[in-house]
Protein backbone atom coordinates (compact mmCIF):
# COMPACT_ATOMS: atom_id res chain seq x y z
CA UNK A 1 0.00 0.00 0.00
CA UNK A 2 1.38 3.29 -1.08
CA UNK A 3 0.04 6.87 -0.33
CA UNK A 4 1.27 10.14 -2.63
CA UNK A 5 -0.12 13.16 -1.35
CA UNK A 6 0.38 16.98 -1.23
CA UNK A 7 -0.41 19.72 1.57
CA UNK A 8 -2.19 22.43 -0.22
CA UNK A 9 -1.39 26.38 0.31
CA UNK A 10 -2.89 28.94 -0.23
CA UNK A 11 -0.24 31.01 -1.41
CA UNK A 12 2.75 28.53 -3.12
CA UNK A 13 2.55 25.24 -4.39
CA UNK A 14 1.96 22.01 -2.88
CA UNK A 15 4.63 19.84 -0.73
CA UNK A 16 4.35 16.00 -2.11
CA UNK A 17 4.76 12.73 -0.36
CA UNK A 18 5.02 9.46 -1.15
CA UNK A 19 4.35 7.27 1.73
CA UNK A 20 4.92 3.37 1.85
CA UNK A 21 4.05 3.60 6.33
CA UNK A 22 3.90 6.27 8.58
CA UNK A 23 7.68 5.59 8.98
CA UNK A 24 8.69 5.35 5.43
CA UNK A 25 7.97 8.68 3.59
CA UNK A 26 9.59 10.47 0.68
CA UNK A 27 9.52 13.87 -0.32
CA UNK A 28 8.58 14.45 -4.25
CA UNK A 29 9.72 17.55 -6.84
CA UNK A 30 6.82 17.94 -9.17
CA UNK A 31 8.55 17.00 -11.75
CA UNK A 32 9.16 13.63 -10.14
CA UNK A 33 5.46 12.91 -10.38
CA UNK A 34 5.38 10.75 -14.10
CA UNK A 35 7.37 8.07 -12.79
CA UNK A 36 5.52 7.80 -9.14
CA UNK A 37 2.44 4.71 -9.03
CA UNK A 38 0.54 4.59 -6.04
CA UNK A 39 -2.58 2.82 -5.08
CA UNK A 40 -4.11 6.46 -3.32
CA UNK A 41 -3.60 9.94 -4.55
CA UNK A 42 -4.90 12.89 -2.30
CA UNK A 43 -4.68 16.71 -1.68
CA UNK A 44 -4.92 17.55 1.15
CA UNK A 45 -6.80 20.46 1.87
CA UNK A 46 -6.87 23.07 5.24
CA UNK A 47 -9.28 21.93 7.94
CA UNK A 48 -9.67 25.45 8.29
CA UNK A 49 -11.36 26.34 4.84
CA UNK A 50 -14.03 23.21 5.60
CA UNK A 51 -16.59 22.28 8.42
CA UNK A 52 -17.46 19.25 10.02
CA UNK A 53 -20.15 17.79 11.03
CA UNK A 54 -22.55 14.76 11.73
CA UNK A 55 -26.38 14.62 10.61
CA UNK A 56 -28.83 12.41 11.05
CA UNK A 57 -30.77 11.00 7.64
CA UNK A 58 -32.81 8.38 6.37
CA UNK A 59 -31.44 6.26 3.50
CA UNK A 60 -32.44 8.16 0.29
CA UNK A 61 -30.10 9.25 -2.95
CA UNK A 62 -27.04 10.95 -2.45
CA UNK A 63 -28.62 14.01 -4.11
CA UNK A 64 -31.36 14.45 -1.84
CA UNK A 65 -29.17 13.54 1.13
CA UNK A 66 -27.03 16.32 -0.01
CA UNK A 67 -29.63 19.15 0.02
CA UNK A 68 -31.09 18.20 3.40
CA UNK A 69 -27.61 18.32 4.98
CA UNK A 70 -27.26 21.49 3.89
CA UNK A 71 -30.48 22.68 4.97
CA UNK A 72 -30.18 20.77 8.36
CA UNK A 73 -26.95 22.69 9.03
CA UNK A 74 -28.24 25.82 7.71
CA UNK A 75 -28.08 27.61 11.06
CA UNK A 76 -24.44 26.47 11.86
CA UNK A 77 -23.03 27.78 8.51
CA UNK A 78 -22.35 31.37 7.96
CA UNK A 79 -22.79 31.74 4.18
CA UNK A 80 -25.78 30.62 1.65
CA UNK A 81 -26.48 27.10 1.15
CA UNK A 82 -26.18 27.73 -2.40
CA UNK A 83 -22.91 28.85 -2.18
CA UNK A 84 -21.52 25.92 -0.52
CA UNK A 85 -20.49 22.45 -1.38
CA UNK A 86 -20.64 19.14 0.96
CA UNK A 87 -19.87 16.21 0.77
CA UNK A 88 -21.04 13.23 3.21
CA UNK A 89 -19.33 9.86 4.72
CA UNK A 90 -20.65 6.22 4.09
CA UNK A 91 -22.76 5.58 7.29
CA UNK A 92 -21.48 4.29 10.65
CA UNK A 93 -23.23 0.66 10.67
CA UNK A 94 -26.14 -1.16 8.70
CA UNK A 95 -28.61 0.54 10.58
CA UNK A 96 -27.23 3.61 11.86
CA UNK A 97 -28.43 6.97 10.25
CA UNK A 98 -25.92 9.15 11.40
CA UNK A 99 -23.26 10.28 8.77
CA UNK A 100 -20.02 12.61 8.70
CA UNK A 101 -20.39 15.43 6.08
CA UNK A 102 -17.94 17.95 5.13
CA UNK A 103 -19.05 21.51 4.08
CA UNK A 104 -16.92 23.68 1.78
CA UNK A 105 -17.14 26.93 -0.19
CA UNK A 106 -17.84 25.92 -3.37
CA UNK A 107 -15.76 28.17 -4.77
CA UNK A 108 -12.81 26.48 -3.43
CA UNK A 109 -13.59 23.28 -5.52
CA UNK A 110 -12.72 24.64 -9.38
CA UNK A 111 -9.17 25.64 -7.79
CA UNK A 112 -8.81 22.28 -6.60
CA UNK A 113 -9.97 20.66 -9.42
CA UNK A 114 -7.64 22.63 -11.41
CA UNK A 115 -4.69 21.46 -9.68
CA UNK A 116 -6.30 18.01 -9.71
CA UNK A 117 -6.60 18.11 -13.69
CA UNK A 118 -2.75 19.15 -13.68
CA UNK A 119 -1.38 15.78 -12.45
CA UNK A 120 -0.33 13.09 -14.95
CA UNK A 121 -2.89 10.82 -16.23
CA UNK A 122 -2.46 7.76 -13.72
CA UNK A 123 -2.48 9.94 -10.84
CA UNK A 124 -5.28 12.42 -11.74
CA UNK A 125 -8.06 9.38 -12.55
CA UNK A 126 -7.30 8.31 -8.94
CA UNK A 127 -6.63 12.05 -6.93
CA UNK A 128 -9.20 12.92 -3.98
CA UNK A 129 -9.83 15.86 -1.74
CA UNK A 130 -9.19 15.34 1.65
CA UNK A 131 -9.91 17.78 4.68
CA UNK A 132 -6.78 17.58 7.10
CA UNK A 133 -9.29 17.69 10.15
CA UNK A 134 -11.51 14.38 8.35
CA UNK A 135 -8.32 11.78 8.82
CA UNK A 136 -8.85 11.99 12.62
CA UNK A 137 -12.04 10.13 13.61
CA UNK A 138 -12.47 7.70 16.94
CA UNK A 139 -9.29 9.32 18.21
CA UNK A 140 -7.81 9.79 21.98
CA UNK A 141 -7.56 13.43 22.18
CA UNK A 142 -4.38 15.29 21.02
CA UNK A 143 -2.71 18.52 20.68
CA UNK A 144 -0.40 18.83 17.15
CA UNK A 145 1.70 22.14 17.01
CA UNK A 146 4.35 22.46 14.12
CA UNK A 147 5.23 22.57 10.84
CA UNK A 148 2.93 25.49 10.54
CA UNK A 149 -0.16 23.47 11.78
CA UNK A 150 -1.89 23.37 14.72
CA UNK A 151 -4.45 20.57 14.94
CA UNK A 152 -6.75 19.43 18.44
CA UNK A 153 -8.69 16.62 17.68
CA UNK A 154 -10.67 14.19 20.01
CA UNK A 155 -13.06 11.41 19.02
CA UNK A 156 -15.09 12.50 15.84
CA UNK A 157 -14.23 15.97 16.90
CA UNK A 158 -11.51 17.74 15.23
CA UNK A 159 -10.18 21.63 14.31
CA UNK A 160 -7.62 23.07 12.62
CA UNK A 161 -6.36 26.55 13.96
CA UNK A 162 -4.49 29.45 12.19
CA UNK A 163 -1.40 29.36 13.74
CA UNK A 164 -1.31 33.34 14.67
CA UNK A 165 -4.89 32.35 16.71
CA UNK A 166 -3.97 29.39 18.17
CA UNK A 167 -2.66 30.91 21.29
CA UNK A 168 -6.47 32.20 22.06
CA UNK A 169 -8.72 29.46 20.37
CA UNK A 170 -6.68 26.46 21.16
CA UNK A 171 -7.55 26.68 24.68
CA UNK A 172 -11.24 27.88 24.13
CA UNK A 173 -11.93 24.84 22.30
CA UNK A 174 -10.18 22.22 25.12
CA UNK A 175 -12.53 23.80 27.24
CA UNK A 176 -15.53 23.69 24.99
CA UNK A 177 -14.70 20.12 23.99
CA UNK A 178 -14.19 19.18 28.02
CA UNK A 179 -10.56 17.77 27.62
CA UNK A 180 -8.32 17.19 30.68
CA UNK A 181 -5.77 14.81 29.42
CA UNK A 182 -4.27 15.48 26.18
CA UNK A 183 -1.34 14.21 24.07
CA UNK A 184 0.64 17.07 22.87
CA UNK A 185 2.85 16.20 19.94
CA UNK A 186 5.35 18.60 18.42
CA UNK A 187 6.82 19.36 14.99
CA UNK A 188 9.28 21.65 13.87
CA UNK A 189 8.93 25.52 15.33
CA UNK A 190 5.82 24.60 17.63
CA UNK A 191 3.62 28.21 18.51
CA UNK A 192 2.40 27.19 21.69
CA UNK A 193 3.67 26.68 25.19
CA UNK A 194 2.48 24.82 28.08
CA UNK A 195 1.29 27.80 29.15
CA UNK A 196 -1.34 27.80 26.48
CA UNK A 197 -2.84 24.74 27.81
CA UNK A 198 -2.84 25.80 31.88
CA UNK A 199 -6.45 24.48 32.13
CA UNK A 200 -5.26 20.87 30.44
CA UNK A 201 -2.41 18.85 31.14
CA UNK A 202 -0.29 17.28 28.17
CA UNK A 203 0.99 14.02 28.31
CA UNK A 204 3.33 11.88 26.50
CA UNK A 205 5.04 14.86 24.30
CA UNK A 206 6.50 13.46 20.48
CA UNK A 207 7.78 14.69 18.39
CA UNK A 208 6.42 14.29 14.46
CA UNK A 209 6.04 15.84 11.30
CA UNK A 210 3.42 16.71 9.74
CA UNK A 211 3.45 14.59 7.47
CA UNK A 212 4.21 11.79 9.19
CA UNK A 213 1.19 12.68 11.48
CA UNK A 214 -1.37 12.31 8.32
CA UNK A 215 0.41 9.32 6.42
CA UNK A 216 -0.57 6.86 8.82
CA UNK A 217 -4.78 7.59 8.93
CA UNK A 218 -4.16 8.10 4.85
CA UNK A 219 -2.59 4.75 4.62
CA UNK A 220 -5.22 3.28 6.71
CA UNK A 221 -7.76 4.69 3.96
CA UNK A 222 -9.30 7.34 6.22
CA UNK A 223 -10.61 10.76 5.11
CA UNK A 224 -14.14 12.36 3.26
CA UNK A 225 -13.17 12.74 -0.01
CA UNK A 226 -14.82 16.04 -1.23
CA UNK A 227 -14.96 15.37 -4.75
CA UNK A 228 -18.62 14.27 -4.72
CA UNK A 229 -21.54 15.69 -6.76
CA UNK A 230 -20.86 17.52 -9.85
CA UNK A 231 -17.39 17.43 -8.87
CA UNK A 232 -16.73 13.73 -8.43
CA UNK A 233 -14.87 11.93 -10.84
CA UNK A 234 -15.74 11.05 -14.52
CA UNK A 235 -14.36 7.77 -16.09
CA UNK A 236 -12.10 8.70 -18.57
CA UNK A 237 -11.88 4.64 -20.53
CA UNK A 238 -11.90 4.50 -23.73
CA UNK A 239 -15.41 2.75 -26.03
CA UNK A 240 -14.01 0.22 -27.95
CA UNK A 241 -17.38 0.21 -30.84
CA UNK A 242 -15.49 -2.49 -33.14
CA UNK A 243 -14.62 -4.56 -30.20
CA UNK A 244 -18.36 -4.51 -29.21
CA UNK A 245 -19.88 -5.39 -32.81
CA UNK A 246 -20.76 -8.84 -31.98
CA UNK A 247 -22.59 -8.09 -28.66
CA UNK A 248 -24.19 -5.38 -30.13
CA UNK A 249 -25.43 -6.98 -32.99
CA UNK A 250 -27.08 -9.97 -30.03
CA UNK A 251 -28.15 -7.25 -27.65
CA UNK A 252 -30.24 -5.50 -30.69
CA UNK A 253 -31.37 -9.16 -31.64
CA UNK A 254 -32.54 -9.55 -28.44
CA UNK A 255 -34.73 -6.13 -28.08
CA UNK A 256 -36.10 -7.15 -31.73
CA UNK A 257 -37.40 -9.86 -30.04
CA UNK A 258 -38.37 -8.61 -26.93
CA UNK A 259 -40.38 -5.97 -29.18
CA UNK A 260 -42.41 -8.78 -30.94
CA UNK A 261 -42.99 -10.59 -27.74
CA UNK A 262 -44.00 -7.32 -26.29
CA UNK A 263 -46.50 -6.44 -28.91
CA UNK A 264 -48.09 -10.07 -28.68
CA UNK A 265 -48.38 -9.99 -24.85
CA UNK A 266 -50.11 -6.60 -25.46
CA UNK A 267 -52.64 -7.62 -28.05
CA UNK A 268 -53.58 -10.59 -25.67
CA UNK A 269 -54.16 -8.42 -22.05
CA UNK A 270 -56.29 -5.83 -24.46
CA UNK A 271 -58.45 -8.78 -25.17
CA UNK A 272 -58.52 -9.74 -21.94
CA UNK A 273 -59.96 -6.21 -20.76
CA UNK A 274 -62.52 -6.45 -23.23
CA UNK A 275 -63.50 -9.35 -21.54
CA UNK A 276 -63.34 -8.18 -18.33
CA UNK A 277 -65.55 -4.89 -18.97
CA UNK A 278 -68.26 -7.08 -20.55
CA UNK A 279 -68.04 -9.18 -17.33
CA UNK A 280 -68.63 -6.17 -15.48
CA UNK A 281 -71.24 -4.80 -17.20
CA UNK A 282 -73.44 -7.95 -17.15
CA UNK A 283 -72.62 -8.26 -13.41
CA UNK A 284 -74.36 -4.99 -12.53
CA UNK A 285 -77.03 -5.46 -14.92
CA UNK A 286 -77.76 -8.62 -12.83
CA UNK A 287 -77.51 -6.57 -9.86
CA UNK A 288 -79.52 -4.06 -11.20
CA UNK A 289 -81.65 -4.92 -13.34
CA UNK A 290 -84.17 -1.97 -13.10
CA UNK A 291 -80.71 -0.06 -14.71
CA UNK A 292 -80.08 -2.44 -16.67
CA UNK A 293 -76.54 -2.74 -18.93
CA UNK A 294 -74.59 0.38 -17.92
CA UNK A 295 -71.77 2.62 -20.06
CA UNK A 296 -69.08 2.66 -17.19
CA UNK A 297 -70.61 0.02 -14.14
CA UNK A 298 -67.20 1.13 -11.66
CA UNK A 299 -68.18 4.98 -11.69
CA UNK A 300 -72.10 3.83 -11.16
CA UNK A 301 -71.10 1.16 -8.19
CA UNK A 302 -68.91 4.43 -6.95
CA UNK A 303 -71.91 6.57 -6.54
CA UNK A 304 -73.84 3.92 -5.06
CA UNK A 305 -71.76 3.40 -2.53
CA UNK A 306 -70.84 7.10 -1.96
CA UNK A 307 -74.40 8.01 -1.54
CA UNK A 308 -74.95 5.23 1.35
CA UNK A 309 -74.72 6.75 4.95
CA UNK A 310 -72.14 5.07 6.51
CA UNK A 311 -72.83 5.33 10.50
CA UNK A 312 -69.61 3.56 11.27
CA UNK A 313 -66.62 5.66 12.38
CA UNK A 314 -62.70 5.47 13.07
CA UNK A 315 -59.74 6.03 10.55
CA UNK A 316 -60.13 5.89 6.94
CA UNK A 317 -57.83 3.75 4.38
CA UNK A 318 -56.15 6.56 3.36
CA UNK A 319 -55.51 7.78 6.87
CA UNK A 320 -54.38 3.99 8.33
CA UNK A 321 -52.14 3.49 5.15
CA UNK A 322 -51.01 6.87 5.56
CA UNK A 323 -49.87 6.57 9.16
CA UNK A 324 -48.68 2.63 8.73
CA UNK A 325 -46.21 3.53 5.95
CA UNK A 326 -44.87 7.06 8.15
CA UNK A 327 -43.81 3.89 10.98
CA UNK A 328 -42.60 1.77 8.67
CA UNK A 329 -40.25 3.91 6.54
CA UNK A 330 -38.17 4.23 10.11
CA UNK A 331 -37.06 0.10 10.30
CA UNK A 332 -34.59 -0.02 7.03
CA UNK A 333 -35.25 -4.02 7.66
CA UNK A 334 -38.73 -4.44 6.77
CA UNK A 335 -40.75 -4.49 3.22
CA UNK A 336 -44.11 -4.77 2.20
CA UNK A 337 -45.23 -7.85 0.06
CA UNK A 338 -49.17 -7.39 0.13
CA UNK A 339 -51.39 -4.77 1.80
CA UNK A 340 -55.23 -5.59 2.17
CA UNK A 341 -58.41 -3.47 3.68
CA UNK A 342 -61.50 -4.89 5.28
CA UNK A 343 -64.02 -1.70 4.95
CA UNK A 344 -66.49 -3.30 7.45
CA UNK A 345 -64.69 -3.24 10.45
CA UNK A 346 -61.72 -0.61 9.38
CA UNK A 347 -58.81 -2.05 9.79
CA UNK A 348 -56.04 -2.62 7.58
CA UNK A 349 -53.42 -5.76 6.99
CA UNK A 350 -50.05 -6.21 5.64
CA UNK A 351 -48.04 -9.20 4.65
CA UNK A 352 -44.42 -7.94 5.70
CA UNK A 353 -40.96 -9.12 4.91
CA UNK A 354 -38.29 -8.49 7.86
CA UNK A 355 -34.17 -9.37 7.77
CA UNK A 356 -35.02 -10.48 11.35
CA UNK A 357 -37.07 -10.95 14.60
CA UNK A 358 -35.12 -7.85 15.64
CA UNK A 359 -36.83 -5.70 12.59
CA UNK A 360 -40.25 -7.06 14.11
CA UNK A 361 -40.07 -6.10 17.82
CA UNK A 362 -38.42 -2.39 16.85
CA UNK A 363 -41.34 -1.61 14.69
CA UNK A 364 -43.88 -2.70 17.58
CA UNK A 365 -41.95 -0.01 19.52
CA UNK A 366 -42.01 2.55 16.66
CA UNK A 367 -45.58 1.90 16.65
CA UNK A 368 -46.48 2.24 20.04
CA UNK A 369 -44.18 5.50 20.28
CA UNK A 370 -46.18 6.95 18.15
CA UNK A 371 -49.49 5.98 19.83
CA UNK A 372 -50.76 3.28 17.13
CA UNK A 373 -51.51 -0.19 18.20
CA UNK A 374 -50.07 -2.19 16.15
CA UNK A 375 -51.03 -6.06 16.20
CA UNK A 376 -48.38 -8.61 14.84
CA UNK A 377 -49.63 -11.95 13.69
CA UNK A 378 -48.36 -15.52 12.97
CA UNK A 379 -44.62 -15.61 11.48
CA UNK A 380 -42.91 -18.32 9.33
CA UNK A 381 -39.05 -18.29 7.52
CA UNK A 382 -38.80 -18.51 4.35
CA UNK A 383 -35.20 -18.67 2.27
CA UNK A 384 -33.66 -17.43 5.57
CA UNK A 385 -36.17 -13.95 5.66
CA UNK A 386 -39.06 -13.82 7.83
CA UNK A 387 -42.89 -13.39 6.64
CA UNK A 388 -45.50 -12.36 8.99
CA UNK A 389 -48.93 -10.22 9.08
CA UNK A 390 -49.56 -6.70 10.69
CA UNK A 391 -52.80 -5.31 11.07
CA UNK A 392 -53.36 -1.53 12.62
CA UNK A 393 -56.45 0.19 12.82
CA UNK A 394 -60.18 -1.62 13.31
CA UNK A 395 -63.62 -0.70 15.09
CA UNK A 396 -64.91 -2.08 18.24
Amino acid sequence: MSVLFALLKADAQPDWYLAHSAHDIEQLELSELDRVRADRVALIVPGMDVFLAEITASTRSMSDLRTAALFQLEDDLSQSVSALHIAIADRSGDKSTARRVAVVDRAHMPVWMELGDSLPDMLREKVEFIPVTSLFADVSPFLYDGDGHVVLAAGHTAFEVDPALATDIVPALAQQMELTDVRRIEGASPVLSSIALSETSTIDETTVSFDGLLAGPLLSGKGLDLRQGEFARRSSAAFNVRGWGISMGLAAAACLVWFISLGFSTMGLNRASDALYDDMVDAYARSFPSQGRVVDPVREVSQRLNGQTNTLTGPTFIQLSSAFYEGLEEVEGVSVQGLSYDGQNGQLTATLLFSSYQDRDELVQIFSARGINLQLGGARQESGLIIGEASIGGRS
